[in-house]
């Protein structure tokens, strides 16, 4: 995961990739889109498979909210993500919202993961 302060839209980074809904793309977007491709990796955000709460803002700002925080995974891993999320934000905490990612981590047991 990374607070990348990149906009990626609804790009991913490889084109088998499963669709994503998103906002605009910038520069520094555009880089991080390049890299991922170059390494075969994918971006969870906005992926429909995971439901209108993976396509939240996860980033608050006086001028706006944006997608910067962004969960990236490699196919291998991606087969493993049971579920994944944006929390709701809460301002006297910080101003991004946590991210959930529920992974299999074997065939018998789960683990959850929040990173705030």
């Amino acid at each position: 995961m990374t607070d990348a302060n990149a906009r990626i839209g609804s790009e991913q980074m490889m084109p088998e990739a499963p669709s994503r809904a998103s906002g605009n793309i910038t520069t520094r977007g555009r880089a991080l889109l390049s890299l991922g491709r170059d390494l075969d990796l994918m971006v969870l955000n906005g992926m429909h498979r995971f439901g209108q709460k993976a396509a939240r803002c996860t980033s608050f700002q006086p001028r706006g909210s944006s997608v910067i925080d962004l969960a990236i995974v490699n196919q291998a891993m991606y087969s493993n993500i049971m579920s994944f999320s944006v929390g709701d934000h809460e301002s006297e905490w910080s101003d991004h919202a946590p991210i959930v990612i529920k992974i299999n981590w074997t065939a018998t047991s789960e683990s959850s993961l929040t990173v705030r």
